[in-house]
């Protein structure tokens, strides 16, 4: 293969997964699969951010006031001008496109380890495959997935002593979720072990390590607490199997190493829903390049917290291979097994370990598609090879008619499938609280949260038969009600 045939199939790559991830994320938000939690929020944030305002919470959901006392995330101020060309979807098409970018960036770091070279193709096929990325991309839009994309760029950098923009890429890691912070510190400490003997690279490591550790702390422990109405707490300490808050958990792993360890396995909660959850994170991460990580313990020590902030959690559902919650493991994954691959092995042994151990890996991804153990998996949010990924039961088409019947100046409380293609205003709210609102927009389905499907159905009678409220649209199960008084 020569340099422009190699060129060649790097796009075909490339164009394929581009359009693959479109068809399951942009799909799912057309289809109203995309929610108030998560995209509607930062759908939201982005709209202030561009008009120059800081977003305090105004769905409101958690009453923490600034979005930012719930996730330190600074990534969509910079992305927020986006929204003016791509609406609804803009933070979608970053998402896909930053994927796109991180597997770029693997092709770059392998480019020249290999003689033979379709093995970096082979390495970005099974990175843009891994099981991580599709139940990220089946759910909504999170800063932590294109935080996660910079990671093969820091190693790019960092391999090549290219120290200034090594920085760049950890700088935008960290800044873009405040445990990736924690994250982003492991990795440098990864780089350390991997290259003690060189005095220019240890001494990055150790620097970066420990700036971005106290980056966290800061962030966590003094700017979200200020930031915060929840009498100065930081929102997001689920651990209470090893403690009340960071400190806590931190010295009970180091006082208790034997609990610690069998948390990272035993069921720890009551709840029967939960058996085999943490089981099937091993399995996949194993049958993924997970192996390499023990021929390569720097690279497990990457994964550490990783591995802590999922299976230590209160939240059986982020044990897991749900939602945004595994894709720190994609970048690593990858690199580790290929880069195990390019140490241990010469010849045609390299090309056809690289091709069995990528079809290994999709293998093991499409097996989670249909059969997960993990509930609330995606199911026909990512299974694009399915009739049911392009079609629903409620209307589609008569939604998005009536959503363009809602002013962009209205104040308005929506449905949580509703709220992130109506976000970019001032005032929203998460149906069923209304407060100010002047527009109310609601559809018969069962994707009610935060409510049951019986005090759906009383409010929305009761608001049928109010004086206050009008119909703008009442069409199959639609329903858009404008306030009189107004």
């Amino acid at each position: 293969m020569n340099f422009n045939k190699r060129n060649d199939f790097l796009c075909v790559i490339f164009i394929f997964f581009g359009l693959l991830y479109a068809d399951i994320s942009l799909v799912n938000h057309y289809n109203f699969r995309t929610s108030a939690l998560d995209l509607g929020i930062y759908n939201n944030a982005i709209y202030d951010y561009a008009h120059f305002r800081m977003n305090n919470d105004p769905l409101p959901f958690q009453q923490v006031g600034n979005l930012l006392a719930d996730h330190f995330e600074l990534l969509p101020m910079i992305f927020s001008p986006v929204y003016f060309i791509f609406g609804s979807y803009a933070l979608l098409l970053i998402q896909i496109a930053s994927i796109l970018f991180g597997g770029y960036g693997i092709f770059l770091i392998f480019k020249n380890r290999f003689a033979n070279p379709a093995i970096p193709g082979l390495a970005v096929i099974h990175f843009l495959t891994m099981w991580g990325i599709y139940s990220a991309l089946a759910s909504d839009y999170h800063n932590n997935v294109v935080g996660a994309m910079f990671v093969p760029w820091l190693f790019y950098y960092f391999d090549q002593k290219k120290f200034k923009q090594a920085a760049f890429f950890l700088i935008l890691l960290t800044v873009s979720k405040e445990n990736m912070a924690l994250w982003a510190g492991f990795i440098c400490m990864g780089f350390f072990f991997l290259n003690f003997r060189d005095k220019d690279k240890r001494r990055f490591a150790i620097v970066s390590s420990m700036a971005v550790w106290i980056y966290f702390v800061a962030v966590i422990s003094w700017i979200m607490p200020a930031l915060s109405q929840l009498k100065g707490q930081y929102f997001n300490s689920d651990f209470s199997a090893l403690g009340k808050n960071f400190g806590e958990v931190f010295f009970n792993i180091i006082k208790h190493p034997e609990k610690t360890f069998t948390l990272l396995f035993e069921n720890n909660l009551n709840d029967p829903h939960s058996y085999g959850i943490k089981a099937e994170l091993h399995y996949v991460v194993l049958l993924s390049g997970g192996f390499a990580l023990l021929a390569q313990p720097q690279y497990l020590l990457m994964l550490l917290p990783i591995f802590g902030q999922k299976l230590f959690n209160d939240d059986y559902l982020k044990w897991g291979i749900n939602a945004q919650y595994s894709i720190e493991f994609a970048p690593i994954l990858t690199i580790a097994l290929f880069t195990w691959l390019a140490n241990t092995f010469q010849g045609r042994k390299q090309i056809y370990l690289a091709l069995f151990l990528t079809v290994l890996g999709i293998a093991s991804t499409a097996n989670t598609f249909d059969w997960p153990v993990s509930p609330r998996y995606g199911g026909d949010r990512k299974q694009f090879y399915k009739r049911q990924h392009y079609v629903k039961e409620y209307p589609v088409q008569k939604m998005h008619e009536a959503l363009k019947m809602i002013p962009v100046s209205a104040r308005v409380s929506a449905q949580t499938l509703l709220v992130p293609h109506l976000a970019f205003r001032k005032y929203i709210r998460l149906y069923p609280k209304i407060d100010d609102a002047n527009y109310i927009a609601l559809v018969d389905c069962d994707d009610i949260y935060p409510m049951s499907k019986e005090e759906y159905k009383t409010k929305k009678e009761e608001l049928l038969q109010s004086t206050q409220w009008q119909k703008v649209y009442d069409d199959g199960g639609v329903l858009v009600l404008k306030k009189i008084s107004e």
